[in-house]
């Protein structure tokens, strides 16, 4: 098994690397203070638990955006022993609204998503911008895949994503080196061989074709 250490890796989630104006507009009015640089997209996949409280180090605070009348009802602490009678689930996504959280886990700022229905996706970030995974080889969507996946060394083995591409795969490395050469040169990983915006987006057509 592929051994993923990013719970939010899975369809659906489109990182976004420069801001619409829309997605400037509801940023600035539901979370205003935020300065962070990381955000993403979640279409048609809402949390049906909006928890709000502190817990370990952690939080996700939500804020919901009526597009029509940019209004927002942000959703306020509900502890389920102390704030019993606050409310703590969403169960129906109304059409025209956006639902905005800002994660903070273990004390470290995971950033913006926007939950948005696909009929106002294109209202808040415009045409998808997709990874285009149809130019890619096997062996390029396979260093795509383990890069996002996996973290570079692990129980101390040094290139851990090409040694489980190697034994899952069969990938050699002279083939793992040329189809990663080729992925920084597109975008799909930066000068130092890090995952790129672009590179994050093509993976979420990528995984399917991993599955076991």
């Amino acid at each position: 098994m592929i051994k993923t250490y990013e719970k939010y890796l899975n369809e659906g989630v489109i990182h976004v690397d420069k801001l619409t104006d829309a997605m400037k507009l509801v940023l600035k009015i539901t979370f205003p203070s935020y300065r962070g640089r990381r955000f993403k997209v979640v279409v048609d996949d809402f949390p049906t638990s909006i928890d709000s409280y502190w817990d370990g180090g952690s939080k996700t605070t939500y804020s919901f955006f009526d597009i029509s009348s940019k209004r927002i009802y942000n959703v306020g602490s509900n502890h389920p022993m102390f704030e019993r009678d606050k409310p703590r689930t969403f169960s129906r996504p109304i059409q025209g609204v956006i639902l905005v959280a800002n994660s903070i886990f273990m004390g470290k700022d995971m950033g913006i998503t926007f939950y948005v229905m696909q009929e106002d996706y294109e209202w808040l970030a415009g045409a998808p911008q997709l990874g285009d995974t149809k130019e890619l080889t096997d062996n390029q969507k396979t260093v795509l895949y383990y890069t996002r996946s996996l973290k570079s060394s692990y129980a101390g083995i040094k290139n851990y994503r090409f040694s489980e591409a190697n034994r899952d795969r069969k990938i050699t490395l002279d083939d793992w080196n040329e189809a990663k050469d080729w992925l920084i040169k597109n975008g799909y990983l930066n000068s130092a061989g890090a995952i790129t915006t672009k590179g994050r987006n093509a993976v979420q057509d990528i995984k399917p074709y991993y599955s076991r």
